[in-house]
């Protein structure tokens, strides 16, 4: 992975079937030199399979914060992505909180956070943990999940993360979420959604506080006026 600069688009007037629906860039590689970022090398053609994929942001490591003062909107067949942590190993003495906070303004809308996936297809840390979520509307047909991957049937029958990290004295957490407006699915189906981790701490919406048990892996509580999202503690 490298850093560039888009300096352009690229129209092709005949494309491989694999890049169908993603656009072409024209980028500008660039260096850190004594702490400057400079231009280096001839510029070059990439993929922007955001476009088809939908906006994301990636961090193999961690974030601290997340602050947004409007709304993260995606649609259904273009989700926005946070993915965060899936390198983040306390085997190595480093801290399994990947994401410390995400704060939204407004609403949530078609998005997956996904704390232990190093991208959109790669979940790899079964023990990421987030801090605390606060969004100022609604959670609309979204996932917020910790150290998990969907299951057979989607985010319905999630699992834990297998066959990357993961420490046999670490759970993944959700600290609290705390979501003022309503939680929605998608009465259209076919997909379900979750608040998916091995611990949820605290769960509040629209000024109601979701009674939670004590410890992990023992909580599956339906929310939401579509019967379709679920807080889960997977096992």
């Amino acid at each position: 992975m490298f850093l560039a600069k888009v300096i352009g688009n690229v129209v092709a007037t005949q494309k491989s079937p694999e890049f169908n629906g993603m656009k072409l860039l024209l980028i500008q590689p660039y260096i850190n030199k004594d702490k400057v970022l400079v231009a280096s090398g001839s510029s070059i053609v990439a993929v922007d399979s955001q476009f088809k994929y939908g906006p994301k942001i990636v961090a193999e490591q961690k974030i601290g914060s997340i602050n947004v003062k409007g709304s993260i909107v995606g649609t259904k067949s273009t989700r926005v992505t946070i993915a965060v942590g899936g390198e983040v190993n306390v085997a190595f003495g480093e801290n399994e909180l990947v994401l410390g906070n995400l704060n939204v303004g407004g609403r949530v809308e078609y998005t997956n956070v996904l704390a232990g996936w190093d991208d959109i297809s790669d979940p790899s840390n079964a023990d990421a943990q987030i801090g605390t979520v606060h969004v100022g509307g609604d959670w609309v047909a979204s996932n917020l999940t910790a150290g998990a991957k969907p299951g057979a049937n989607g985010w319905g029958t999630p699992t834990k993360i297998t066959g990357g990290i993961d420490d046999a004295k670490t759970i993944s957490k959700i600290g609290s979420v705390t979501i003022d407006g309503q939680i929605i699915g998608d009465p259209a189906g076919p997909e379900d959604f979750g608040f998916i981790a091995e611990e949820v701490g605290a769960f509040t919406v629209d000024g109601l506080s979701i009674p939670l048990k004590a410890g992990n892996g023992n909580d599956l509580i339906a929310v939401g006026s579509t019967f379709d999202t679920t807080i889960d503690e997977i096992p």
